[in-house]
């Protein structure tokens, strides 16, 4: 059986200890799209990462290399849809204010218009300092 989907991992380099790392982390999107990039930050942590409770900036980045379409954009909070956009372009950036509270988690689906979709590994809300951050990165690195 052939499986389409794929992992993506954001490593910081492209060795066996920094893609290691990453996955550990939790740094990494699914994708059935191979040339699909996704970057999902809360108040600048990497998707995977433990961030302190309170007002969170969201943001969202996808671009594809063919220059797909991006027709729907979803932002999950604890499963549940919170936001969506409709950006229908081929590099969507957006973003938005939410809150969160200990025991909170939110990820991203990304739909491209030929039905290819990506989801993100989800951000965790922890009380207090966060327990884990992970470095910032652009699509363009």
């Amino acid at each position: 059986m052939q499986n389409e989907w794929r992992m993506a991992v954001l490593a910081t380099r492209k060795t066996r200890a920094s893609i290691l790392d990453a996955i550990k982390a939790r740094r990494f999107y699914s994708t059935r799209d191979k040339n699909l990039a996704l970057s999902f930050k809360c108040n600048g942590a990497q998707m995977g990462s433990k961030i302190a409770a309170g007002t969170l900036i969201v943001e969202i980045e996808a671009t594809d290399a063919d220059g797909e379409t991006f027709s729907r954009i979803d932002l999950l909070k604890n499963g549940a849809v919170v936001r969506t956009w409709t950006p229908d372009t081929n590099h969507p950036l957006v973003s938005s204010t939410q809150s969160g509270i200990q025991g909170d988690y939110f990820y991203v689906t990304v739909y491209q218009t030929n039905t290819w979709e990506a989801i993100s590994s989800p951000i965790f809300v922890t009380s207090g300092t966060p327990a884990t951050t992970q470095p910032a990165t652009r699509l363009d690195e």
